[in-house]
């Protein structure tokens, strides 16, 4: 999948967010609702902080090449931003490939205005619930991730699926991946 439709996807799924991919460690492009001046200092940050290749953790018993890290990126002269790196599958020998995706906060994101709502009334953290499981981890391995209680996991499942009333954890997955695709 090249950058363009991953920000086309991207766009839709997080249509208030900045979202960056970075290969190699370099800034492949940048895009989101704010405004060219903002987007460009948002994208630095993003690149600024986002982790070497070794700083992301996989947990290959689960299978999955997927591994994820939340980082703080400061804006100069403006509040931290929350920001979330997602690392791509790639093949050894190949640059490393990384999915950025502003978390926070609230009101950093989304400073043009969006015509569309979320496809999907999930908050953020639902949302973020749910991209893990879509990655393949289990609700222990996310509670762990988080520093939270298995509970506040599965409470958040819970409130995930009657704001998409899928009637189990496979079938929000589901629903996600069909969404993300």
């Amino acid at each position: 999948m090249d950058s363009d439709e991953l920000f086309s996807i991207l766009g839709v799924v997080f249509p208030n967010r900045a979202r960056a991919i970075l290969a190699g460690g370099k800034m492949e492009g940048v895009s989101g609702g704010y405004s060219v001046g903002t987007l460009q200092e948002v994208g630095t940050a993003i690149a600024r902080n986002c982790p070497l290749h070794p700083d992301f953790e996989s947990d290959v018993s689960s299978g999955t090449e997927f591994a994820s890290v939340t980082r703080l990126a400061i804006l100069p002269g403006g509040p931290p931003m929350i920001v979330r790196y997602v690392h791509l599958p790639h093949r050894s020998g190949t640059a490393c490939r990384v999915v950025a995706l502003t978390c926070g906060p609230s009101d950093m994101i989304g400073e043009l205005p969006v015509p569309s709502a979320d496809p999907l009334p999930l908050t953020d953290q639902q949302m973020n619930l749910a991209l893990d499981l879509v990655a393949g981890r289990s609700l222990q391995e996310i509670a762990r991730a988080r520093q939270c209680s298995i509970h506040t996991v599965r409470n958040q499942l819970k409130s995930a699926l009657r704001a998409t009333q899928a009637h189990s954890q496979g079938q929000l997955v589901t629903l996600v991946r069909d969404w993300l695709l």
